[in-house]
């Protein structure tokens, strides 16, 4: 009986398009944080050898940003699967995850856009060889297709956000969970 009553219980919660862009959220994040810890760890071993040459960025501030985002790539990964799991109290945290995530995505959207337009006036400018024309339009390319997927991310966060805090979501989270 009480196994009928839990799988009730579970098929009361509708399909649910926002746990769709939740794992979506929770995938991305998960290859960040791969990434991220791998540059920890390569600057780490790199920290004795750079920060001794004059001239040369500081290791320690690399090392920072990837432990950072690292930290964060993790904090998203806890709240997305929280919220996949129904837990209460991760709506409201993937509500403010999703904010900081809106704004980072509009803010570097814009900075990529900004960079690629200084980029093809690098490479229309006449001064760089034709190898180093071929460099810039590759990293140009990568850059126009990373400020585009931010850029559509903008709005789906956004609906996330407005998605979450609908009143029949509020409704599911607050089922008790078996």
């Amino acid at each position: 009986m009480v196994l009928a009553a839990n799988k009730a219980q579970k098929r009361a919660r509708p399909f649910a398009a926002w746990r769709m862009v939740t794992w979506l959220v929770m995938l991305l994040a998960g290859v960040g944080f791969i990434l991220n810890v791998r540059s920890v760890m390569m600057v780490g071993n790199m920290m004795e050898g750079l920060a001794n040459v004059p001239g040369t960025p500081d290791p320690r501030v690399a090392l920072a940003w990837a432990v950072g985002y690292a930290v964060f790539a993790f904090i998203v990964i806890v709240m997305c699967l929280a919220a996949l799991r129904w837990r209460p109290w991760a709506r409201n945290g993937m509500r403010v995850v999703s904010a900081v995530l809106l704004v980072w995505a509009a803010v570097t959207a814009g900075l990529a856009f900004r960079q690629c337009f200084e980029l093809t006036a690098l490479m229309t400018g006449g001064t760089l060889p034709p190898e180093a024309i071929a460099a810039v339009g590759y990293a140009r390319a990568i850059i126009l297709t990373s400020g585009i997927l931010k850029a559509i991310s903008v709005p789906l966060l956004g609906w996330l956000i407005w998605q979450l805090g609908r009143a029949p979501v509020r409704a599911q989270f607050e089922m008790t969970s078996g």
